[in-house]
């Protein structure tokens, strides 16, 4: 089992780890980058998935953000997800509907708070959590409101306890 340190300075990057295909929010999560962008210039992304829409997804957020702030990894492997998740400081969910969450068990598991839609699966998984480690987000909000919950992610230590837990 790998060791990660959860007291490592996390990115200031917003992860997105999937399937890229509209049914999974790739349209809801470029409104969300494009609003962060406006109040957080130097906003990055980390992109990692593959999936029928994945070249129009990434194209889109090339236009909103300078390429050099879009980071695209294509399919990772699950013995490489761990590399990945030292890149991301904090992971947006936007699928419509979720029903186990696993990406979000494994972002958590990896010490990056979450950032999700009102889903079932996502909301019930995160009852069981410390209000610290995510936000239910509500894309109506404004950028600056957008911006303040991505910070207080961002800031969001995962304690190992809470690791162990997710990962049993």
């Amino acid at each position: 089992e790998t060791r990660i340190d959860l007291n490592r300075p996390r990115q200031h990057s917003v992860g997105f780890i999937g399937r890229l295909q509209k049914d999974r929010g790739t349209d809801l999560f470029i409104k969300v980058i494009e609003k962060l962008n406006l109040e957080k210039p130097n906003l990055k992304v980390v992109i990692a998935g593959s999936g029928p829409d994945g070249k129009e997804f990434i194209g889109r957020l090339c236009s909103i953000l300078e390429k050099s702030r879009v980071v695209y990894l294509g399919e990772v492997s699950p013995q490489k997800m761990g590399e990945i998740w030292d890149q991301i400081g904090v992971l947006l969910s936007c699928p419509p509907s979720e029903s186990y969450g696993r990406a979000l068990r494994e972002a958590l598991a990896n010490g990056v708070p979450i950032w999700i839609t009102p889903t079932t699966g996502g909301l019930q998984f995160a009852q069981t959590l410390n209000p610290d480690y995510y936000r239910v987000l509500d894309h109506m909000l404004e950028p600056k409101e957008l911006l303040s919950q991505e910070c207080d992610l961002i800031r969001a230590k995962i304690s190992r306890s809470s690791v162990t837990e997710i990962r049993e």
